[in-house]
Parts: structure tokens; sequence; C-alpha cells
């Protein structure tokens, strides 16, 4: 680095400020500064025994025992203090690759692993691969014949991307190129003082050249260039493009002259070139080199073909659809045609139905060159490739038409007449012009698709046969004929979305599995396993008659898939009897929604646990075995119980029972259930799971708890995006469903305990990693919940001695004030904010009440 120009390179740390002394490559300019350095270092040794990149060095010599090259460049290297790698220096080779290239004594050849990489790619179907083909075609130019004509169809394939053409040139292209590299050419070293031939080739978008030397009879190419003609360069004349390939040849980035013929002998003046006849190609390479035909000739000899004009155009009113058509042969006869369309069209699917119907009639007189005109500018562009298509129809008429050129409304009138003509009048009707009906669409609709006639109902029933054979074909038929047989439909965008389908699925023992989004395997069921999937998970041995949405998450769990999941089990479950007699249907209470978010020691989720108490025996051998046997003994010693006020849980027994094993104990607020919220929606679940499982027999709901309370914890939560079973044991457990038909790992792991067991240990040690992405989850959803609920809350907000009026509740009211009672009653003073909502109270005699009450039951009282 320059003393002055260290400080620009400064960077600060936390040990104090650092510039560089010597320049580094992360710099803009290094690469430009260290190749104008070496080019200084070796300046008399470049081209004759060196040859340098940037940081790339060869060494060369003529003779294998020649010393002298290595020994001028080690001073040069001391001199400027450069040191070299020796894990990276190579001597005494005789071919080697550099730059790109693989020398040897034979020549340069291409690098095995540039064509690999153009052999191994498929054939392109999009934009993007093609623009991935031609990127890798520019790093063998130099060993191509004719690069440019031969990359033509990749460049047009931009303008045809629409076109029925368009994927079948970037194939014929790619499978052309692949042929072609299979035996590439080997380049030949030209000798000094040695006269080469330069031979050269035109086409209607490039000049092209090669280099030739010829040894012992024999021609060899030098190397190979092509030159894209731009458009100015297109329209010169056959001479001018002869002497733009010379010019072209020794310097490719050199700026060209003006299209003067005087301009264009001073340019080639600078060449000592001595014209000659072309002779017969003594090498392969030189006869793929060649254009037989020159462009000017073929466009000669198509122009003496004589051809057919076709003028058409379609029109569509409230009367229906009609084309018109006006065919003139070369000798000047003229044919004209109108054809009444059976079935509803838009304006473009008259325009299109005109083509073809075109089309028709000039193949059934003979005529064998046809030039189109439509009038719609649409189509044209459509066909031309300047717009897209936007649906599969407009995809299907555009397959079905050749060539045609688009013209002005005026000078079409002819057509637009016939047009009108045929969708204001009745088929019937006949006169001079023809007037005929074609009944059905041109192309092929899809399958199920219902033709509805204008004036012919009776087809409305033939038509219907389709969607009855339709039913008994499996949605897995079309998927497995492409993975097995490579097979797609012959519509385009139908094929293209069949390709980008079928990519998530796999066969495996002839069974078809999916590959979901967070890359999890599913095996794929058809109609019948699938009915039996939902009906056992939904009201089976594990189901909890959950709803439609709920049952497809857990059956996609277990690890299975089917394409219509969420429809199907909406459906099931909409015709269950239970579900629909125990329905019911919360109303949302405008009261101030407080969520409480903490980290839970054991785990982020939830594990509910339930048993049947019963009211025989005091409250502490009811509840505080409870706790001693289904809390402590099974998940370990709680921080903290959160109840109501129920009168076991705010008993003397069961506080000190509490106490003995320091678990506080926090009491929700009085008549507000959402402090405790979850173990008021856990009761919820469990008292519908029980009713919807129970029907008529409500006495036996002990027997059914354990099997609802096993549907609650494999049923994965909305909070945690989690099942509560594997929160807790790392892993999914395994569903009756699987027991009927075997998923991937029902069918795998019983072959392998060992590797069963390895997959259990390794999800218990990635269990916290789990509940850390749940927690985070579950916070997300209650601060979205807390958003939606608080949107329309009015919050009540008291200060410390403040008059309150508190809700008068059934258990507080006079004993004979039936419906005329009080609502409110007071006042009371607020002696203490716990929280915010959260106040004690106490009467007008200073009494304080037993229990905080929330601000829900409270409103301002006014003297």
């Amino acid at each position: 680095m320059h003393p002055d120009d260290r400080e620009k390179t400064a960077f600060i740390t936390d040990r104090g400020t650092y510039c560089y002394k010597v320049m580094p490559f992360g710099l803009k300019n290094a690469g430009a500064t260290y190749q104008r350095l070496v080019n200084k270092m070796f300046a008399d040794q470049l081209g004759r025994s060196m040859e340098v990149y940037i940081d790339d060095m060869l060494v060369k010599s003529a003779k294998a025992r020649s010393r002298q090259a290595p020994q001028r460049m080690f001073p040069n290297l001391r001199e400027y203090g450069m040191k070299l790698n020796p894990a990276k220096c190579t001597f005494a080779v005789t071919s080697g690759e550099f730059l790109g290239y693989v020398v040897t004594q034979r020549g340069i050849e291409a690098n095995p692993k540039q064509i690999s990489a153009i052999l191994d790619l498929p054939s392109p179907t999009s934009s993007k691969e093609i623009q991935r083909l031609t990127g890798r075609i520019a790093a063998l130019n130099r060993f191509i014949s004719r690069s440019t004509d031969k990359c033509s169809p990749s460049t047009n394939y931009f303008d045809q991307t629409r076109s029925s053409s368009g994927t079948k040139n970037a194939k014929t292209l790619s499978n052309n190129l692949k042929e072609y590299l299979t035996t590439p050419p080997i380049l030949a070293k030209p000798e000094e003082g040695e006269t080469l031939l330069l031979y050269i080739a035109i086409s209607s978008t490039a000049v092209s050249g090669v280099l030739v030397r010829e040894d012992r009879g024999e021609q060899q190419p030098v190397f190979y260039v092509s030159k894209t003609l731009n458009d100015a360069e297109t329209r010169y004349p056959t001479l001018e493009k002869l002497a733009l390939a010379p010019t072209t040849t020794p310097n490719p980035s050199r700026p060209q002259p003006i299209r003067k013929n005087g301009r264009w002998a001073i340019e080639l003046s600078e060449y000592d070139i001595e014209f000659k006849s072309r002779t017969s190609a003594k090498s392969q390479v030189l006869a793929d080199f060649i254009v037989e035909i020159p462009p000017e000739l073929a466009t000669q000899e198509d122009e003496q073909i004589l051809k057919w004009t076709l003028h058409v155009d379609g029109s569509s009113s409230r009367q229906g659809a009609g084309v018109g058509i006006r065919l003139v042969s070369p000798t000047g006869e003229i044919l004209e045609q109108s054809i009444k369309l059976g079935f509803p069209a838009s304006n473009n699917e008259a325009e299109y139905e005109a083509i073809i119907a075109g089309l028709r009639l000039a193949e059934a007189v003979g005529a064998e060159h046809v030039r189109a005109f439509c009038d719609s500018q649409l189509v044209a562009k459509q066909f031309s490739g300047d717009y897209d298509t936007k649906d599969d129809r407009m995809d299907a008429y555009l397959k079905q038409t050749q060539r045609f050129q688009s013209q002005d409304v005026l000078e079409n009138s002819e057509a637009d007449a016939l047009a009108a003509l045929a969708s204001k009048t009745e088929s019937a009707l006949r006169r001079v012009i023809p007037v005929e009906t074609i009944d059905e669409p041109s192309i092929k609709l899809p399958k199920g698709t219902v033709v509805m006639a204008i004036s012919q109902e009776e087809e409305e029933d033939e038509n219907l046969t389709d969607d009855e054979s339709a039913e008994h074909k499996s949605w897995q038929d079309e998927i497995r004929n492409y993975l097995i047989n490579d097979a797609v439909p012959e519509e385009r965008w139908a094929a293209r979305r069949l390709r980008r389908k079928a990519a998530y699925y796999f066969l495996r023992n002839n069974e078809l599995f999916r590959w979901s989004a967070n890359k999890v395997i599913l095996r794929c069921c058809d109609e019948a396993q699938a009915k039996s999937i939902m009906v056992e998970t939904h009201e089976g041995a594990s189901g909890n008659h959950a709803g439609g949405r709920s049952l497809a998450l857990k059956i996609k769990k277990i690890g299975y898939f089917w394409p219509t999941m969420i429809g199907d089990c909406i459906n099931v479950a909409a015709k269950c009897v239970p579900c629909k007699d125990t329905h019911r249907r919360s109303t949302p209470q405008r009261k101030h929604f407080k969520l409480r978010s903490r980290h839970i020691p054991l785990c982020a989720g939830e594990w509910i646990s339930s048993a049947p108490c019963h009211a025989h025996g005091n409250a502490l051998t009811s509840w505080s075995n409870f706790v001693w046997q289904y809390i402590i003994c099974r998940h370990g010693l709680p921080y903290e119980i959160v109840t109501d006020n129920g009168g076991q849980f705010v008993a003397a027994a069961f506080r000190e029972f509490c106490a003995s094993w320091n678990i506080k104990i926090t009491y929700s607020t009085p008549r507000y259930p959402q402090a405790n919220g979850q173990a008021e929606s856990t009761n919820k679940t469990i008292v519908d799971g029980l009713k919807k499982r129970l029907e008529g027999y409500q006495g036996a709901w002990a027997d059914e708890l354990d099997g609802v309370l096993w549907s609650h914890r494999t049923t994965p939560r909305t909070a945690s995006g989690e099942t509560p079973f594997s929160l807790s044991h790392g892993c999914e457990a395994l569903a009756p469903a699987e027991l009927h038909v075997a998923s991937l790992r029902r069918s795998l792991m019983p072959l392998n305990p060992a590797l069963n067991d390895d997959s259990l240990l390794h999800s218990l040690d990635h269990t916290e990693e789990l509940r850390d992405r749940a927690l985070l989850r579950m916070q997300n959803y209650q601060q979205q919940a807390t958003r939606y609920y608080d949107r329309k809350v009015r919050n009540r907000r008291f200060e410390l001695y403040d008059l309150v009026s508190k809700k008068v509740h059934d258990f507080t009211k006079p004993e004979h004030a039936g419906k005329f009672g009080f609502h409110w009653e007071g006042p009371f003073r607020i002696t203490k904010i716990i929280k915010p909502g959260v106040y004690e109270l106490d009467d007008c005699h200073g009494n304080p009440l037993p229990r905080p009450w929330n601000s829900m039951n409270l409103r301002r009282f006014y003297t």
C-alpha cells in the first residue's frame, strides 16, 4: 500500500484502529493493481517463457531438460519480495489446466468439467434453465463451431416462451450441443511465421470464423470465433458481412467500422490477407463449420413459392358468435364462407376459431403455403410471442394456429361483414355465401368440462358421461404414470403443472410418498384408505370428534396425505351426529382481556391430566391426594398452583398441604374465569369430548376419561403448534389408525429396533429446542389474541380511594329480591391496586372484602 493510501483502509476493533500495509484482494482495484505489478515484474519473460494472469503463473519451455526459464523467474521473485505457496506449485509437468483450459502436447483441449456440466444438464424447459445453458456454453465458445448460430434457438426461446415451438427449439439446441461436445475438437498451436487460413461463414443472425493451420496435409483449427449481428448489421449486404467477419476474428472486442466499401477496404488493408476460393474440406471440423446455403439464396427461393392469402375475423354478440373467412388463391380466385358457432365463445375465442376454420378450408382446397391475416392484435401478438396467454383455453387455441400476421381492421372489412353475418343470422339461412355451424370448440377441453349448446339442449346429458368415468380414477394415477413412465399430458401448461407437482412425490416399494413443506415424508392414501383413516381418527379409540381443520392437521401429523384432506375432514366432521348434537356456539363478552405469558419450567406447552374426584371424604384427602398423585409424582414439584376460589382450594387443609411442600397458591379474582383461562379452557375441552363419546350413557363418563385425555394429548394445539405428547416425549405417539394403514415409520421401525431406540433417544435430546419454539409461538399467539380482543374494549381504570359499585351476583342477592332486585351494590372504596384492572375493596364501614375484584365487575360510583 502507498503510505498516503493506508489510512483509507483503516478499520476499528476493540483493541484499537488498524490499517493495511499491504493491499488485500478484497479491495475493488486490487486485482488490476496486482496484474500491473506482475506485468512489470516479468515484462521480459511474458509471451516467451511465462504466462501470467493475476495469481496464476505458468513457466514453459520447449525442451524438457531446459532450466533457463525457472532460473530467470526466481531472481525476479526475490527482488520484489514475492513468495510462492509450495502446496499450490507443480513442477515438470507435460500437461495441466490453465485459465480454464487443458494444455497438453497435442494442443489446447476443453475442460472436461465444463463439458460434463453441459452434458449432465437436463433439457431446458424454462427461461432460467435456458440462461443457465447459455452461460455454460459461453465458457466453451472457443471450441464450438459457429456457436452463435447454434445458440440462436435459445435467444428465440425468450420470445416464444408461450408458443408451442419454444420448448421444442430449446430441447433441439440442447441435444445438438450435447452431441457436438461428445467429441470436442483439439485446438492446435500455430508455429511462428506460419501462414494461417481463415474460413468465414455468414448467416442471417451471425458472422463466424475459424483460424486453421495445415500440418502434413491435414487442417487443424486454432480457434473459433462468432459474433451476433445487431439490428443494423443484419441489414448489411452480403459483401459487407463478408468484410465484417475478418475484422471480428482477430479482435472481437474492437469497434466495428461503418458500412462503406471504401472504409471496409481500409479496415482490411492492415491484415496481410490473400483470398482463395474454397476447396474441399480436409477435416470434419470444417465440414461442420461451413454454411451451405447463403441467406439471400434461401430468401429468393422462398419468395418464388406461390402463397394463398387468408383473411379471417371472429365476432361475438348477444345473439351468438360467428366467424368469417375469405381465402384468395395465387391466381386471384376468391372463396368466402361464414360459420356460426354453436357454443358460447368470447371475442378472442371466436378469433381463434376463425383462424383454425380458415386454415382447415385452405387445407381442404390443397393450399400448401398460406399467409393468414387477422385483425385481432391480441391474437397476433400471442402467436408472435410478444403477449402471454393467461389461461389454458387461450394456450390450447394458440397451439392450433400456424402462421398469420396482424392487419388493420379497415383493410379486413370484408371478413368483418362475413363474421357479423354469421353471428346475427340463423344457421338454416342459405345464401350465395355458405353459412355453416361449428357445434364444438376446436380445442380439446379438459375432462369434466361441459359444453352447453345454444340451441340444442339435448346435448347436455351426453357431455355428463365424462364425469362418471373420471370418478373411478385415483388421483395418484397421473403422478405414478409420470414417475414411472415420464408421461405428461399433451397440453403444455398441464404438463408443466404435473412436473412441478410431481417434484414433491417419490415411490418406494410401489407406494407413493410425498415430501411436506417441512420435509416430512407423508404416505399418500387413496379414497378408501383416506375414509378409513378419517373415521378412525375422528371417532375411533383415540378420536376426540375434532373439527375439520384440526382433524386434517392431526392426520397429517400422523403421516398421511391426500389432496382434499381439509375438505374431506370438514365433511366428515359436519356429518358426525354426536358433533351436531353437542355443538355449542360461544358469544363474545365486552371486557378487558388480559393474558399471562409465563415461562413454565417443565415445558413450553401443557400436559393435561384429570381424574374423577369423589365428594366423599374431607378436602385434604380428596384434593391433596390428587395433587400428590397426578402432579407431584408424575411431573415433579410445581412452583405455583393457580386455582379459582372454590371452597376445596381455599380450605385451610389444602393450604397447609401446599405450604408443607413450599408450593405457592394464586387465586383468580372472583367472577373472572379468564384469570385461570387455561384450566377453564381445558375443562371445556374435556367436557365436550366426554359429551361426544358418551352419547346417551352419561353415567359412564369416568370410563371414557382416559380416551378423551389421550386424544387431547395427541391433538396439535393452536397456540403452540405441537401436541402435548410431543412436547413431553419429543416425538409423536403411535396412532391407532397406523395399525390399519401402515405409515412409513410403522413399516420401517419394527424392522430395526435398535434404530427405533436411537431415534427415540435423539428425540428426547431435542425436546428443549422443541419446547422453546413452542413457547415463542405460544407467546405470539397470545399477543395476537390480546390485540384482537382489545380492539373494541374500553378499559375501566380506577385510582386509589375511588368509590365504585360492585355487580350483584346470584350468591349476593337478597333472599326475596326476584327480578326487581338491584344489579349493582355499593358504594365501596378502592384501598389497594394489585395490578391494572384488579383492586382490593372495603365497604363504607371500613371492612375489607375477602378477595380482590376485577374491573369488569366494577363501575364508578357517583355521589
